[in-house]
């Protein structure tokens, strides 16, 4: 055991490295409430308390991407200002550039899995019932505390180092999954949809001013009106009857004379 930990820099009984390199991965937030996200192993309780920071780190990246990509469409579909994809490809640049410290991430797990993968395996419950046999195997109280202690080992068994260090480079290898993700190759279809989608809008519009021509003429051969929009009562538009009298079109489809 002394000859392992050696091997991985240690010969503690837990695994510590003071000193160990600490791995800056990037900063997420807004303005002043900006924060770091770093990955320390000189311990299995620092490393698996590095993965909250990456995983805020990843959200607060990916989620500026599909904003900037939601952007994007909405200007090329509105025509209303021209659209721009650099923020989008900006957004697409601070993703991959996790890609190499999420896998030394991922690294620098591993000696600390391989530390405590070491150890010698115990089987407890085994021991805790050779403890009351070769005591007193009568003696209830004394089987009431074996299995109070059996029960007890169980609960720290699934929160041992080794565990905890093993669902933390699991999250870790999670996040770099999500960094590789092809996103330049997602948007490029983005922006065949958008060019769609601008189109579709532009053809319903072009309907929708086909029809509103079609209303105001229909009112026109009434006698004309007054303003555009038709001859609704409640926008106030005012129609001319063909002897010059004045109404408007309530909006269950009526007509009221006399304004």
């Amino acid at each position: 055991m002394t000859k392992k930990g050696q091997q991985l820099g240690t010969t503690q009984n837990n695994y510590i490295r003071p000193g160990a390199h600490i791995l800056t991965l990037g900063s997420y937030g807004i303005g002043g409430s900006q924060s770091f996200a770093y990955v320390k192993a000189d311990s299995p309780g620092a490393y698996v308390q590095s993965v909250d920071g990456a995983q805020r780190l990843m959200t607060d990246r990916v989620s500026h991407y599909q904003m900037a990509a939601d952007r994007y469409v909405a200007d090329v579909v509105s025509g209303t200002r021209v659209a721009s994809d650099r923020e989008v490809l900006k957004a697409i640049a601070a993703i991959e550039a996790m890609r190499v410290p999420l896998t030394k991430a991922v690294d620098m797990g591993k000696p600390i899995l391989d530390f405590y993968a070491a150890l010698p395996a115990q089987d407890f419950a085994a021991l805790a019932n050779q403890v009351v046999l070769n005591t007193n195997a009568k003696d209830p109280y004394l089987r009431a505390g074996a299995d109070l202690a059996i029960r007890e080992n169980k609960q720290y068994e699934s929160n041992r180092p080794l565990i905890r260090v093993q669902d933390a480079l699991a999250k870790f290898e999670a996040l770099r999954t999500v960094a590789m993700v092809p996103y330049a190759d997602q948007f490029a279809v983005v922006k065949k949809q958008a060019v769609i989608l601008a189109a579709q809008a532009a053809q319903a519009a072009k309907q929708a001013r086909a029809q509103d021509r079609a209303y105001e003429k229909q009112f026109e051969s009434r006698g004309g009106y007054h303003g555009g929009g038709g001859c609704s009562c409640a926008g106030g538009k005012v129609c001319y009857g063909s002897r010059g009298g004045r109404y408007c079109i309530t909006s269950g489809g009526k007509t009221r004379y006399g304004i």
